[in-house]
Protein backbone atom coordinates (compact mmCIF):
# COMPACT_ATOMS: atom_id res chain seq x y z
CA UNK A 1 0.00 0.00 0.00
CA UNK A 2 3.20 2.07 -0.54
CA UNK A 3 2.22 5.48 -2.11
CA UNK A 4 -1.74 5.19 -2.06
CA UNK A 5 -1.45 8.51 -0.66
CA UNK A 6 -0.76 11.61 -1.60
CA UNK A 7 0.46 11.02 -5.13
CA UNK A 8 -1.25 12.31 -8.16
CA UNK A 9 0.28 11.14 -11.20
CA UNK A 10 -0.45 7.87 -11.15
CA UNK A 11 -3.99 7.08 -12.22
CA UNK A 12 -4.83 10.80 -13.05
CA UNK A 13 -6.72 9.40 -16.37
CA UNK A 14 -9.41 8.27 -13.95
CA UNK A 15 -9.20 4.92 -14.87
CA UNK A 16 -8.52 4.05 -11.32
CA UNK A 17 -10.82 5.58 -9.45
CA UNK A 18 -12.56 4.42 -6.19
CA UNK A 19 -15.87 4.21 -4.80
CA UNK A 20 -14.88 7.35 -2.79
CA UNK A 21 -14.96 9.34 -5.68
CA UNK A 22 -17.23 7.65 -8.02
CA UNK A 23 -20.22 9.81 -8.48
CA UNK A 24 -24.17 8.19 -7.77
CA UNK A 25 -26.34 9.38 -10.74
CA UNK A 26 -29.91 9.27 -11.04
CA UNK A 27 -31.53 10.43 -14.22
CA UNK A 28 -35.18 10.14 -14.08
CA UNK A 29 -35.42 10.24 -18.06
CA UNK A 30 -33.50 6.54 -18.10
CA UNK A 31 -34.67 5.58 -14.48
CA UNK A 32 -38.02 6.85 -13.73
CA UNK A 33 -38.20 6.38 -9.67
CA UNK A 34 -36.42 3.02 -9.91
CA UNK A 35 -33.09 3.59 -8.08
CA UNK A 36 -30.60 1.60 -5.62
CA UNK A 37 -29.60 4.53 -3.70
CA UNK A 38 -32.07 7.19 -3.36
CA UNK A 39 -35.60 5.98 -2.11
CA UNK A 40 -38.15 8.27 -4.37
CA UNK A 41 -41.83 9.08 -3.89
CA UNK A 42 -44.15 11.07 -5.83
CA UNK A 43 -45.16 11.77 -9.16
CA UNK A 44 -43.27 11.95 -12.54
CA UNK A 45 -43.89 14.27 -15.42
CA UNK A 46 -42.85 13.87 -19.28
CA UNK A 47 -44.69 17.55 -19.95
CA UNK A 48 -41.16 19.74 -20.66
CA UNK A 49 -37.92 18.48 -21.09
CA UNK A 50 -34.02 20.08 -20.39
CA UNK A 51 -30.29 19.69 -21.52
CA UNK A 52 -28.22 19.52 -19.01
CA UNK A 53 -24.25 18.69 -19.92
CA UNK A 54 -25.65 18.42 -23.22
CA UNK A 55 -28.02 15.81 -22.59
CA UNK A 56 -31.59 16.26 -23.32
CA UNK A 57 -33.62 14.88 -20.15
CA UNK A 58 -37.50 14.37 -20.60
CA UNK A 59 -39.09 12.91 -17.46
CA UNK A 60 -38.98 14.45 -14.25
CA UNK A 61 -39.81 13.92 -10.35
CA UNK A 62 -42.53 16.99 -10.08
CA UNK A 63 -42.08 18.65 -6.23
CA UNK A 64 -45.18 18.34 -4.94
CA UNK A 65 -46.38 18.08 -1.11
CA UNK A 66 -46.35 13.76 -0.82
CA UNK A 67 -43.21 14.12 -2.90
CA UNK A 68 -39.79 13.08 -0.95
CA UNK A 69 -36.58 11.69 -2.11
CA UNK A 70 -34.52 10.16 0.70
CA UNK A 71 -31.18 8.99 1.18
CA UNK A 72 -27.95 7.90 3.28
CA UNK A 73 -24.39 9.32 3.02
CA UNK A 74 -21.53 7.57 4.97
CA UNK A 75 -19.10 10.70 4.54
CA UNK A 76 -19.31 14.33 3.63
CA UNK A 77 -20.30 14.68 0.00
CA UNK A 78 -21.69 17.30 -2.81
CA UNK A 79 -25.39 16.94 -3.91
CA UNK A 80 -26.34 18.50 -7.43
CA UNK A 81 -29.86 18.83 -8.57
CA UNK A 82 -30.97 19.69 -11.48
CA UNK A 83 -34.23 21.15 -11.98
CA UNK A 84 -35.93 23.03 -14.99
CA UNK A 85 -37.02 26.24 -12.52
CA UNK A 86 -34.03 27.98 -12.92
CA UNK A 87 -33.00 31.30 -10.15
CA UNK A 88 -35.16 29.74 -7.98
CA UNK A 89 -35.47 30.84 -4.60
CA UNK A 90 -37.02 27.81 -2.48
CA UNK A 91 -37.07 25.72 -5.28
CA UNK A 92 -36.96 22.64 -2.84
CA UNK A 93 -35.85 21.57 0.65
CA UNK A 94 -33.35 19.74 1.66
CA UNK A 95 -33.44 18.17 5.23
CA UNK A 96 -35.46 21.19 6.05
CA UNK A 97 -33.75 23.84 4.59
CA UNK A 98 -34.56 26.01 1.82
CA UNK A 99 -32.05 26.12 -1.63
CA UNK A 100 -32.34 28.37 -4.21
CA UNK A 101 -31.05 27.09 -8.24
CA UNK A 102 -28.74 29.01 -10.10
CA UNK A 103 -29.14 30.62 -13.55
CA UNK A 104 -29.03 27.09 -15.18
CA UNK A 105 -31.32 25.51 -12.24
CA UNK A 106 -28.58 23.86 -10.39
CA UNK A 107 -28.82 23.33 -6.67
CA UNK A 108 -25.05 22.33 -5.09
CA UNK A 109 -24.90 21.56 -1.83
CA UNK A 110 -22.81 19.89 0.45
CA UNK A 111 -23.74 17.60 3.10
CA UNK A 112 -22.44 15.83 5.97
CA UNK A 113 -22.62 11.89 6.42
CA UNK A 114 -26.16 10.70 7.25
CA UNK A 115 -29.70 10.42 6.32
CA UNK A 116 -31.09 13.37 3.73
CA UNK A 117 -34.88 14.29 2.64
CA UNK A 118 -35.37 16.14 -0.52
CA UNK A 119 -38.82 17.97 -0.07
CA UNK A 120 -40.97 20.18 -2.25
CA UNK A 121 -40.66 23.87 -1.33
CA UNK A 122 -42.63 25.85 -4.15
CA UNK A 123 -43.44 23.79 -7.24
CA UNK A 124 -40.62 22.79 -8.93
CA UNK A 125 -39.45 20.40 -11.42
CA UNK A 126 -36.63 17.71 -10.61
CA UNK A 127 -34.68 16.03 -13.67
CA UNK A 128 -31.42 15.04 -12.51
CA UNK A 129 -29.30 13.73 -8.87
CA UNK A 130 -25.78 13.38 -8.59
CA UNK A 131 -23.92 12.71 -5.31
CA UNK A 132 -20.23 12.87 -5.05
Amino acid sequence: STGSTGSTESGSTGSGSTDETAAIVHNFTKSGKTSSFFNISGNLSSKNSITYNGVKLTKCLKMESKTSVTFTTDKETTLTLVFAEKNQSGVAKISGTSVKSDANGVVKVKLKAGTHKITKNKVANLYYMQIQ
